[in-house]
């Protein structure tokens, strides 16, 4: 017989979770003012659809800032939802800048051509990348644990992406199917 006991094999640790900071909500107020700035003409045409658009552009414009930062911090890659941020959140920082200029400098209420293309093409990539994300097998909790708070709101935004996506094809198969 041995004199050591058996060795009795640990579970693994549950990831790191991470935690809800005050920055994280001013960042995402801030960049919601920007959109509710943005939204307010279309919201007084009585405009919905474009106005939800901005909106959540304005609350996915936030995530491209913390979620570089995790990502070079931690050094691991981003997950699926993160990436589903990640993505609508740099398509605003690509599309939104002229906008804002348009706004601003020149004082045109009109949206712009990028303001117009991020309106039907985010939702639609949104759309796309989520049934693709979702067929792949990607969009699910690793091992059972909780899910982290970016995780998570990044896969509910998508969600609300998905969902305008899908009117955007609404839209599109109807005017061409059945006319103007």
């Amino acid at each position: 017989m041995s004199d050591k006991p058996p060795t009795i094999p640990r579970p693994p640790k549950p990831p790191a979770r991470d935690a809800f900071r005050i920055v994280d909500l001013m960042g995402l107020i801030a960049t919601l003012a920007v959109g509710f700035w943005l939204a307010l003409p279309m919201m007084e045409r009585r405009d919905f659809f474009p106005s939800a658009v901005l909106l959540l552009g304005a609350v996915s414009a936030w995530g491209p800032l913390i979620l570089i930062l995790e990502r070079f911090r931690r050094r691991r890659p981003i997950r699926s939802g993160k990436l589903l941020w990640l993505v609508t959140g740099l398509a605003a920082w690509m599309l939104w800048p002229p906008a804002l200029v348009r706004h601003v400098a020149f004082q045109k209420a009109d949206p712009g051509l990028s303001l117009v293309c991020f309106t039907y093409v985010v939702p639609l990539s949104g759309l796309l990348l989520t049934g693709a994300l979702a067929l792949g097998g990607r969009l699910h909790d690793r091992k059972g644990w909780r899910t982290p708070w970016r995780e998570a709101f990044g896969r509910w935004l998508a969600l609300a992406w998905s969902s305008l996506g899908v009117y955007v094809l609404y839209t599109l198969y109807r005017g061409d199917l059945f006319g103007p």
